[in-house]
């Protein structure tokens, strides 16, 4: 990769057939972070805007994601008080992020994570400092955000995500690997 990650435990986001990560492009640029896309057909990268988000505490993380199929990017500033959904709802297009969802929590938190639409559409789930899950109603353009319900799962750190076939069928592979031991034979 021609670009330095800023988040090595943060996996690539499968979005428009190819995978994005946050990136600098060295070192000493660590302020101008972008959108690094690795288009999987032309195994080319190319680089992408973040959202114009406000900076004025901070940030202390963003978090890319997929929601419902779009390229999602979750703002978590460093007051621990506050994060900002956003989406790019037409992909490529840098003027159309759109800040779907605005956070205030209290007590202050460290790292909220999108996790999924609901089939409806209407709410999204997060994962809060990776000890609890919460479903939020909101209305793209409102900002306004319910907790509808919130749980702690577990008493230890966990991580949340969703489940999506591969690129690559298993059922393939393994009727491919079936017929070569059969031939081996």
């Amino acid at each position: 990769m021609p670009f330095m990650l800023v988040y090595k435990d943060n996996h690539g986001v499968f979005v428009d057939k190819g995978f994005h990560f946050i990136v600098v492009k060295d070192e000493f640029e660590a302020m101008f972070k972008f959108i690094a896309r690795f288009d999987v057909g032309k195994e080319e990268f190319s680089l992408m805007e973040l959202p114009c988000y406000e900076d004025e505490f901070g940030v202390s993380k963003l978090v890319l994601r997929e929601l419902g199929g779009f390229l999602c990017v979750m703002v978590n500033y460093r007051s621990g008080f506050s994060a900002d959904l956003w989406v790019m709802e037409e992909y490529g297009k840098n003027e159309s992020w759109v800040r779907v969802l605005s956070l205030e929590v209290w007590p202050r938190f460290s790292e909220v994570r999108p996790v999924s639409y609901s089939n409806d559409g209407k709410r999204v789930l997060l994962l809060i400092d990776n000890c609890e899950l919460q479903w939020c109603d909101f209305k793209v353009g409102d900002e306004r955000v319910k907790v509808v319900r919130s749980c702690a799962l577990l008493d230890e750190p966990f991580d949340a995500g969703v489940y999506v076939e591969s690129v690559v069928s298993l059922d393939d592979w393994k009727s491919d690997f079936r017929g070569k031991q059969n031939k081996n034979k």
